[in-house]
């Protein structure tokens, strides 16, 4: 009998209110401060100029709770790759209420948990005593790339 042998991913805990997120690092370029943050329309939070590019920046308590969070001291922008290689400089900023942590994670250490249904995220887990929100980054994208 062949074993798969669970293998570890690095992850990102990106702190929000009232629930954070967790996504893999691989999916992120850069941890960004949010100067030359430009206001821009519904249901953007706003525009970053990040290496030369002006990249949409995107709140799920906005998506999730339609709220607007206020940008703190410690407020950072979560800078994720684009989704494909065709996309090419479709980068594309999640806000974070502080700097998120990074942890290995384990298929085994995630239990599923019931949440709130929304488009924007893919599921709800628990992970040690945490409830973390999986965002669906597709669904992201889309809204932020039409």
């Amino acid at each position: 009998m062949n074993e798969v042998a669970t293998q570890a991913v690095r992850s990102l805990l990106i702190p929000l209110e009232p629930m954070d997120l967790l996504l893999p690092s691989s999916m992120v370029a850069e941890i960004a401060r949010p100067r030359q943050l430009a206001a821009a329309a519904d249901p953007l939070f706003g525009r970053l100029e990040w290496r030369g590019l002006n990249i949409p920046v995107v709140s799920m308590e906005m998506l999730l709770e339609n709220r607007r969070p206020s940008l703190g001291p410690r407020s950072k922008i979560v800078v994720l790759y684009p989704r494909t290689a065709e996309a090419g400089d479709q980068f594309l900023g999640l806000l974070s209420g502080a700097e998120p942590h990074s942890r290995s994670v384990e298929r085994d250490e995630l239990q599923a948990v019931p949440g709130s249904a929304s488009r924007y995220v893919q599921a709800y887990v628990r992970l040690g005593e945490a409830n973390l929100a999986i965002p669906d980054l597709e669904a992201i994208f889309e809204l932020a790339f039409p």
